[in-house]
């Protein structure tokens, strides 16, 4: 039978140490890999979270702008009406004028005065 050396021996020794470090390197590297894609599911969840925050906020800026545009119209149109409106509030002030001085006469020629 063939005897294996001491030479022989210690080859072995050290390829068996040899297999035994990339083994542990490759369980060192498997971990790493698998905590680099669970941050990378995490980052994409959050960007998901984020992109659905991200068009919330797009559809309440519409609705807001939406009714600044409602607004601005209601606005148009007061503006358009207020030339009128100050023109109406001149007539009943001449009215409240004339019916003013109409009672003070009235008055006045009641008690004789006039």
């Amino acid at each position: 039978m063939g005897s294996i050396d001491t030479g022989d021996k210690s080859h072995v020794i050290l390829l068996h140490e040899d297999i035994k470090a990339l083994r542990q390197e490759m369980n060192s590297f498997g971990r790493e890999v698998t905590d680099a894609l669970n941050k990378l599911v995490k980052i994409e969840e959050k960007q998901g979270f984020m992109a659905k925050a991200y068009e919330s906020l797009q559809r309440q800026a519409e609705k807001a702008e939406d009714k600044h545009d409602a607004l601005e119209l209601r606005i148009d149109a007061l503006e358009k009406d207020a030339p009128m409106n100050k023109k109406v509030t001149n007539w009943v002030w001449t009215l409240m004028g004339a019916v003013a001085i109409g009672v003070i006469t009235a008055g006045l020629k009641i008690f004789g005065i006039v």
